[in-house]
């Protein structure tokens, strides 16, 4: 099935089958699976059955496509983009590529679905975001499987190199280098998940929850889910409730389009928001995992790609942003990307 959607800020949407999301236009902050992120147009995602989206500040103009069972496990390597080991499964459009700007709105996935994600993957495999070889990619994915089903109950080293008929070296040398996590933290990321859906939305108690996801202690469970969130199961599942008619984020993500050319401070975006600054801090902390340093930066540093991207000289950017000399700029730009802005010129816009 395809069809437009245009999400409503703070509105839940789960999905039950597989789906492409395909961002045409718009930019904004978004939420799956209790992670923010930060995109804009000429981009597609990818969202497993259970996951949810919800809009938290912004606009997007974007086509859905839901693809049967069937199509997902007769399309090769569809697991790379719908099971997402560390972030979102998700492929930048060539705008080169006539194959997606001029055919992908006629698509229809119960007749093309399968063609579609096979571009899609071979675009994944291109943009390869652990830097893997096509042999560690499978044992990354085979293992965040069997992790998958297994949870539950204790994930041990030995176990899943003897189920992969692999050295444990081998799987957790390359666990360790391409995601900087051992096996043992991915089974606790996946346990975590789960408990975070629970509380989030069904009436379980802890308890019942704890029971459901293997834990034999309540207590060990509470403090399990209080180390990895910083908060309680009670205060996580009345914060994720609240969220859904709290303006915060788009509130302080439109403060900061207006004014993240400025030389403003904490002081200016607290008084703004009619909150003190200690209370701003843990609003960003809580919410979006991020100091107000870190987001002026990663706002910076977008507009920095999307002028550079449209055939503005570096220099100009670099006024454009408030810097008065360019090497600032790029020195800016370097420490916070590893890579220097010339390097931009390059690249085709939207990615």
């Amino acid at each position: 099935m395809r069809k437009d959607f245009t999400p409503e800020i703070n509105k839940l949407y789960v999905f039950e089958q597989h789906c492409l999301l395909f961002i045409k236009s718009g930019s904004g902050i978004f939420e799956v699976d209790f992670k923010q992120y930060d995109f804009d147009g000429n981009k597609m995602i990818f969202l497993s059955p259970g996951q949810y989206f919800r809009l938290l500040s912004g606009n997007f103009s974007i086509l859905q496509f839901e693809f049967t069972d069937e199509s997902i496990a007769d399309a090769r390597k569809s697991r790379f983009l719908f099971k997402h080991l560390i972030s979102l499964g998700h492929v930048n459009l060539d705008r080169k590529k006539p194959f997606y700007l001029k055919q992908i709105t006629g698509f229809d996935p119960a007749k093309k679905g399968i063609n579609l994600l096979h571009h899609a993957i071979e675009d994944w495999m291109i943009l390869n975001p652990f830097r893997a070889t096509q042999e560690e990619i499978d044992l990354l994915f085979d293992v965040g499987e069997i992790i998958d089903k297994r949870f539950t109950e204790p994930v041990a080293l030995a176990d899943v190199s003897s189920q992969l008929k692999q050295k444990p070296w081998k799987v957790q040398n390359v666990i360790r280098e391409k995601l900087n996590i051992t096996v043992t933290a991915m089974a606790h990321k996946k346990k975590l998940l789960e408990a975070e859906r629970k509380i989030a939305f069904t009436s379980l108690s802890v308890k019942e929850v704890a029971y459901e996801l293997g834990f034999r202690d309540s207590d060990y469970f509470f403090k399990f889910f209080k180390q990895h969130t910083k908060q309680t199961p009670s205060s996580f599942r009345e914060l994720f409730n609240f969220n859904s008619n709290d303006s915060f984020i788009k509130d302080i993500s439109e403060l900061i389009d207006r004014n993240f050319k400025e030389p403003v401070k904490m002081g200016f975006y607290a008084g703004e928001l009619a909150m003190s600054e200690k209370t701003l801090s843990r609003k960003l902390r809580d919410k979006l995992g991020a100091s107000l340093t870190d987001l002026l930066h990663k706002r910076k540093l977008k507009e920095a790609r999307k002028l550079i991207c449209s055939g503005i000289s570096v220099a100009d950017t670099a006024f454009e942003l408030g810097f008065k000399e360019t090497s600032h700029f790029s020195s800016f730009y370097k420490k916070y990307t590893g890579a220097s802005p010339s390097q931009l010129t390059d690249t085709p816009a939207g990615h």
